[in-house]
């Protein structure tokens, strides 16, 4: 995992990111603080990019796709970063770079890690089954993973469709990873009875899952922040990608932040947020949503214990009380929770209004911190260390571009004067194009 945190106001954005990359071998998982995370997107142009999440895509290390990208966009220009968003987009649809063997490749792990999921599923529900009535037959066995893939498919299909997958785009899909589906099956469900129902079901969720917003492991996350030629308040996209399918992109855009005289700073924590939410809001995120759900639950659990008095002592009011107190009791949930989030504005809204009057060198700092933040907390807990490692930072404003406050090298730059030199030489040559 990561944290990556963007701190903006007028003056521009500043990106901050750690270094801790987890590696999974066997069910084992290793940790190395030192990837890169946070890169310019042009040699030339105000622009940056961070990335989450899974560190490829297609195969090939999102450090690699930036630095391939940049090489060749060289000192293009773009009047709106959406823009500059949209072409680097257009860039992961390259065929030459990204053939249609390792797309396919992508899809059939995409489908076998979906179906052994589906299957960790169906193995909780059969154990569940089992506890319940003390063992089941071979034909209860059967209908039980048929009626478990019913209901998966059943969520599946209330997920919203990814853009540009029409219907002639999934039957294309239908048709062409017909083998790949049988193939995955065979493999994952081997040991198991399916019924011709239960083939049908997992046939349709291999389409819908490649055609739905549903990622899973191989998702990675990429924020793109900046200015283009004609803006002068920073902006902000980030997406979330899967691969491709029949080289369409998985992706879901997420976020789209731009500042303006209304809307002049804002703080926007990516992958592990919990902490900057915790110091934005005054409380932990998963702690606020408990406290909501036990409020709920014990208002109402009380309200129900009154109402059976009331019904108990006065039953012919029964159908007079009930909708009344029923409305009452949402009424008052809603107005608790509402002054909650307005109690809430005492903790974040003087941030954000000093955030608005930073300079740049404390944009920089408070983004670095941040990130400090949950590095810290995965630090003294049992928590692996998902976060840590020296954390990158860059400013980005329109007089200066993109400009490194914190930048870790795999190697000594005092040792390798001939690299430090190209890159100053690549640098000048796009400048000057």
């Amino acid at each position: 995992m990561t944290a990556e945190v963007c701190v903006m106001n007028r003056m521009g954005i500043a990106l901050a990111a750690d270094s801790a990359v987890t590696l999974s071998s066997s069910g084992e998982k290793k940790i190395y603080p030192s990837v890169d995370k946070l890169f310019n997107l042009s040699n030339t142009e105000p622009v940056g990019i961070m990335v989450y999440g899974n560190a490829s895509y297609l195969e090939l290390m999102w450090e690699t796709v930036v630095k391939e990208y940049r090489r060749q966009v060289g000192a293009q220009r773009f009047d709106f970063l959406k823009e500059h968003a949209d072409n680097f987009l257009e860039f992961l649809e390259n065929e030459e770079i990204f053939p249609e063997s390792i797309q396919n490749r992508h899809v059939s792990k995409l489908i076998h890690m979906y179906f052994s999921h589906i299957l960790g599923r169906i193995g909780e529900r059969l154990r569940n089954e089992v506890e319940q009535s003390q063992g089941i037959d071979e034909e209860a066995y059967s209908s039980i993973i048929t009626d478990e893939l019913r209901e998966i498919l059943s969520r599946v299909k209330a997920q919203p469709r990814l853009d540009g997958f029409g219907q002639a785009t999934i039957s294309k899909i239908r048709e062409q990873f017909r083998t790949l589906f049988r193939d995955a099956r065979s493999h994952v469900f081997e040991n198991l009875k399916l019924e011709p129902a239960a083939v049908r079901h997992l046939n349709q969720l291999g389409t819908e899952y490649l055609t739905r917003e549903l990622f899973g492991p191989l998702e990675s996350g990429v924020v793109i922040a900046g200015f283009g030629e004609k803006e002068f308040f920073p902006r902000l996209y980030s997406f979330r990608i899967e691969g491709r399918v029949l080289g369409k992109l998985r992706i879901v855009r997420d976020n789209s932040t731009e500042l303006s005289d209304d809307f002049t700073a804002s703080v926007i924590p990516f992958a592990q947020q919990e902490m900057v939410q915790t110091f934005m809001n005054g409380i932990d995120p998963g702690f606020h949503q408990f406290v909501q759900s036990t409020t709920h639950k014990s208002l109402i659990g009380a309200i129900e214990k009154i109402g059976n008095v009331i019904e108990g002592k006065f039953p012919e009011y029964n159908d007079e009380i009930e909708p009344v107190v029923n409305e009452a009791t949402e009424q008052l949930l809603k107005s608790m929770f509402y002054q909650w989030r307005e109690k809430q504005q005492d903790y974040w809204r003087p941030v954000v209004d000093i955030v608005e009057s930073l300079p740049k060198d404390e944009l920089a700092s408070m983004a670095e911190a941040l990130v400090n933040l949950t590095k810290f907390r995965r630090r003294v807990t049992p928590e692996l260390e998902t976060v840590g490692g020296p954390i990158d930072v860059a400013v980005i404003s329109k007089g200066d571009g993109f400009v490194w406050v914190k930048r870790k090298h795999y190697f000594n730059a005092a040792l390798n004067p001939r690299i430090m030199a190209r890159y100053q030489t690549e640098a000048n040559h796009e400048q000057n194009q």
